[in-house]
């Protein structure tokens, strides 16, 4: 029959299962499996082959011999190996020779780096801070900034200002005066801008050598400066001082030669006051920064500027500058004058980022403003573990606890000793009973290894100095080539299989896998700001579920296998890496997000599958179960009563402090699509038993089949039609609506189930589409679950707030020119992408032998429930006393 006219609904049983699957409680079948995620798969067991016909035929010469793709596979992972090795050791040589992340090298690490093409600032070798105005207020306390000098520090004056969330109106520019004192006061940081260009106020410098506090500054006119009047006596402590002359000395100061000497002795009386204060322990501030003069961009300067106003004379006020503050080329720490940052303006006024070539946009002055808090700020607000997430600025690493390298040595010691006495002594046992329990096989032991090489490699990449790790930037550009990246060879790699049933286990596979990368380029580029990219990615989450939803139903309905054994193996796959990333990484279980949103919803459809399952088998008893389990999963991820205690219980009895109301909210996004898959599931065995038998019950469910497989030949046009409408219209409504996160996932529960049918009609619209997949695609969709965990430590870094540069700037430096730098960066990029998805391809093979060894272990065939549930028991208890006494 050909597709045109196709009119037999795709629904015929799949074939009985391999004994491999038979042994994981899994089919062949995707419907039965479509969380392939989601439950134990042995690594070791041979896959039989099936028989596939190329689309492209470049292709099929290319993978005609299965040793070439294993070759180019290879060659790249070794490419990848020294790519990696190499930055590492120019990283050493950096670490070791300027002691990047030492406090007193900060100014330095953070005036490296570019411009993007939205005016941010991004370092070459750290990720920044973004600060707010609360843990703004979190690290300046109660205190008073105090800011000192001309224009341009008028200018910053604004921007702290506008930092701690008042920026300036439009009626407040109008009416703002040039030479007056300012000041504002946010929470409990008190802001003061001093108006002193020639630094000789004789109220300012009797306010910086004297102990007693500044007072609140009223703008009271006296002629050209304000004087100071008293408004509140309130005691602020300084946190930060900071000054910036210089311009007027070069435009008033007449002689040059002399008005230098004067700005030196200036700036020398101030130095006598700063230092003679902190050596008696009253320093003026906590951080006192010197400006240099930032470079003139000269052709955009007046005539009357351009008189004066030098970079060959700026030159020479900044040597001043340098010779006068000590320690500034070696960074001493403890010194109590500063400079502030030496690169920033440099590239700045390079690329003409000033409104009239003296004062630079107001982009530029907030950079300064950030890249200033996150030299003072980062280290007692970040370091160590606090870092985790915000920022690799100015902070140092966290000491990896006694704890973290137990458990270390544990996998990297025990694994590979138990493999090697194994594989030299195949015949030895443990003479005691306990022992040989815990006594792994060959292949537990090898898996066991392999678990400790992923762990210590997201250790050494997110928690050390060794790898780069830079601000995210998203890109259209980027973010398009990034997409089509693996969207070519996706297609390319198309291969017309013989399954034909819907939703069959290589389809489903292809569509995590393509999902996959979807969301990893979402990740990297931190499209989550872009709203209609965020909505498409929660729809792609939605379909994991989806398929979670329809996969175990489909088990459970046709198995009705509610064993402990089934239910320790598919939980215990979920969570195994993450739980252990979670004690190497000192995050927590929930951090990493999917497994445990698959497991919870895993545990919502083994309940309503297990309990009462006598009355599976009866459509109105079911359909019952099937809305009180939606409304028992409304009510968890909605009411605080109702999952406030159940938080509250775990963090008593297993030690865990989980965010209850983040985690009832991930959870609530997506409420309503595993039922979904649950529904469709239904839908399609009871088709399938339509359509392939007459029915000998009649009810309302063979009824609704009956119909549907009967009139599906006349509906078929009209599905497809409805389902391209519905993706086009979608596809219009999320680019043109503007909307923010909250209102998109207001809507998108519901939205999203329509979706999905539209999608999962047209992929099974006919013979061919449902046959044709793609083997890169495939591929990927067999390690999705690893891919999505271990993206956060090694793709990405910081805990993803930032992505890892493996030769980026940052390790090679910029000297080479911005076109090479861009293609060695990428390329770095490209080499740790590999290392990534190899780490992802070896933990998920191993992952399978793992859970056997967890579950079952040294019990054997005969494992029966008791046994595992000891051995289950000992486990959790060994984690509840973890995290009771080590963490």
């Amino acid at each position: 029959m050909s597709e045109a006219v196709e009119t037999e609904l795709p629904l015929m049983a799949p074939p009985p299962p391999t004994s491999a699957a038979a042994a994981t409680g899994e089919t062949p079948h995707a419907a039965e499996s479509a969380s392939a995620s989601s439950a134990a798969k042995p690594s070791s067991a041979p896959k039989k082959k099936a028989t596939s016909v190329p689309v492209f035929a470049s292709f099929g010469a290319f993978s005609s011999t299965p040793t070439r793709i294993k070759v180019v596979w290879t060659v790249l992972r070794g490419a990848a190996l020294a790519a990696l090795v190499f930055s590492v050791l120019l990283r050493i040589g950096d670490v070791v020779g300027l002691g990047f992340h030492r406090q007193e090298q900060c100014s330095k690490v953070l005036s490296r780096g570019h411009w993007t093409p939205k005016k941010a600032w991004h370092p070459d070798s750290c990720a920044i801070a973004k600060y707010q105005p609360n843990n703004l207020q979190s690290c300046l306390g109660e205190s008073k900034v105090l800011l000192i000098g001309d224009s341009s520090m008028r200018a910053i004056y604004y921007a702290f200002r506008a930092k701690l969330g008042a920026k300036l109106t439009e009626t407040e520019k109008a009416n703002a005066k040039k030479h007056e004192d300012l000041s504002y006061t946010s929470g409990k940081v008190h802001l003061e801008f001093y108006w002193d260009p020639w630094l000789n106020r004789t109220d300012v410098l009797n306010v910086l050598d004297k102990s007693q506090a500044a007072p609140k500054l009223g703008p009271v006119k006296k002629g050209d400066v304000a004087a100071l009047v008293v408004l509140e006596p309130k005691d602020y402590k300084t946190s930060i001082a900071m000054v910036s002359v210089g311009a007027w000395f070069m435009r008033y100061g007449g002689d040059q030669p002399a008005a230098i000497e004067n700005f030196g002795k200036t700036v020398s009386h101030l130095f006598d006051i700063v230092t003679q204060r902190h050596a008696s322990e009253t320093p003026i501030a906590t951080h006192f920064i010197t400006r240099l003069l930032p470079p003139f961009e000269e052709a955009k300067l007046s005539k009357e500027r351009q008189a004066f106003l030098h970079n060959e004379l700026r030159l020479q006020y900044n040597a001043k500058l340098f010779k006068l503050v000590p320690g500034v080329e070696k960074g001493v720490d403890g010194d109590a004058f500063k400079l502030g940052m030496v690169g920033l303006h440099a590239l700045t006024a390079a690329e003409g980022m000033t409104t009239d070539g003296l004062h630079y946009l107001p982009e530029v002055d907030a950079v300064e403003v950030e890249l200033l808090l996150n030299q003072v700020c980062n280290e007692p607000l970040y370091n160590g573990t606090k870092q985790q997430g915000k920022t690799s600025c100015c902070v140092d690493y966290p000491k990896t606890p006694a704890g973290v390298w137990a458990i270390l040595v544990l996998v990297l010691a025990f694994g590979p000793g138990a493999f090697y006495y194994r594989t030299t002594k195949p015949h030895f046992e443990p003479a005691n009973a306990t022992l040989r329990l815990l006594y792994p096989t060959e292949k537990t032991a090898f898996a066991l290894g392999v678990l400790g090489l992923v762990l210590i490699s997201c250790l050494t990449v997110d928690r050390s100095t060794l790898f780069v790790k830079v601000n995210k930037e998203f890109n259209s550009a980027e973010f398009v080539l990034m997409n089509l990246a693996w969207i070519v060879p996706g297609f390319w790699s198309l291969r017309v299989g013989s399954d034909s049933t819907f939703l069959n286990r290589e389809q489903t596979d292809e569509w995590k896998g393509w999902m996959q990368f979807a969301i990893l380029v979402y990740h990297f580029t931190g499209g989550s700001k872009v709203i209609p990219i965020y909505a498409v990615i929660r729809i792609m989450v939605a379909s994991y579920l989806f398929m979670t939803g329809f996969g175990h139903f489909t088990f459970f309905y046709k198995k009705a296998d509610f064993s402990l054994i089934r239910l320790a193996r598919v939980l215990v796959r979920l969570n195994l890496l993450s739980i252990a990333l979670s004690y190497v990484m000192e995050t927590d279980t929930l951090f990493y997000y999917f497994g445990p949103l698959v497991t919870f919803w895993f545990m919502i459809v083994y309940g309503t599958m297990g309990i009462y399952s006598a009355g599976n088998s009866n459509p109105t008893i079911l359909a019952t179960k099937l809305f009180l389990s939606n409304l028992a999963a409304y009510s968890f991820t909605h009411f605080p009563i109702v999952y406030g205690p159940f938080f509250q219980v775990c963090e008593t009895l297993f030690g865990v402090k989980w965010n209850a109301k983040e985690a009832a909210f991930r959870l609530a996004l997506d409420q309503y699509a595993v039922h979904f898959g649950m529904l469709c599931a239904w839908l399609m065995i009871s088709l399938q038993s339509v359509q392939s038998s007459t029915p000998t019950q009649y009810n309302w469910l063979t009824a609704l089949s009956t119909t549907i497989v009967n009139r599906w030949a006349q509906v078929k046009r009209t599905a497809l039609i409805s389902s391209t409408v519905i993706l086009i219209t979608y596809t219009i409504f999320i680019s043109t609506v503007k909307m923010g996160k909250t209102e998109n996932n207001a809507y998108h529960p519901y939205i999203s189930l329509v979706i999905l049918s539209a999608f999962v009609i047209l992929r099974n619209a006919t013979e061919s589409l449902r046959k044709t997949t793609s083997v890169f695609w495939r591929w990927i969709g067999g390690f999705s679950l690893e891919t999505f965990i271990l993206q956060y430590h090694i793709w990405l870094a910081v805990d993803t707030y930032a992505v890892v540069d493996l030769l980026g700037p940052g390790v090679i430096g910029r000297g080479t020119g911005s076109e090479v730098t861009a293609v060695v960066k990428w390329f770095g990029f490209l080499m740790n992408t590999v290392v990534f998805f190899a780490l992802s391809e070896v933990v998920g093979d191993a992952s399978g032998v793992l859970v056997e060894g967890v579950v079952i272990g040294g019990l054997g065939k005969g494992a029966d429930a008791r046994g595992i549930a000891a051995r289950l028991g000992v486990w959790m208890l060994v984690l509840v006393l973890w995290n009771y006494t080590l963490v």
